[in-house]
């Protein structure tokens, strides 16, 4: 003790003190990432598994069921990152409202993308419906996900004061 006050724990933070910025981007990431995987799980595997498979060509052995959980994971943390990498470094947002946004516009690119390369180069698909679906779902996930980084960043980054 030293003036009357306890000596901080080396490393920690404060009330008032930014936290770090990786710690800001691997607890967003994380969120985001439970997010998208909780709600690719329950619009695909149980409300749309269904369309999804009478709209798919049929090759034997081409989806996996159940699927591969380790990637599946990994593939949700990686695009949280990139959702919360962007909306940290390059966009700025700190709100729901304006993770819904980005997050929306992120997650349409990127089923738009990766839906247009399908068609552009497989046979994959029987009916444009699957693309327009999958497109909907995606973009949903990513308001709903985009939502949640942007309120954890906004909730852990230090206010600026007015004074």
């Amino acid at each position: 003790m030293r003036d009357g006050r306890l000596s901080r724990i080396p490393g920690s933070i404060e009330k008032d003190q930014e936290l770090p910025m990786n710690i800001k981007i691997i607890v967003a990431s994380i969120a985001g990432g439970i997010v998208l995987f909780v709600l690719g799980s329950v619009m695909y595997g149980l409300f749309l598994d269904g369309f999804m498979q009478a709209s798919m060509v049929q090759y034997e052995g081409l989806v996996l069921n159940p699927p591969n959980f380790v990637p599946l994971g990994l593939y949700n943390l990686v695009l949280a990152w990139f959702i919360t990498f962007v909306f940290d470094y390059w966009a700025e947002i700190r709100t729901a409202a304006g993770g819904a946004v980005g997050g929306g516009l992120i997650m349409f690119a990127n089923a738009l993308w990766t839906d247009l390369s399908f068609l552009a180069f497989m046979n994959v698909y029987n009916n444009l419906w699957f693309v327009a679906a999958d497109i909907a779902v995606v973009t949903f996930m990513g308001v709903v996900a985009g939502s949640v980084i942007g309120l954890i960043l906004g909730k852990m980054t230090k206010r600026e004061s007015s004074v």
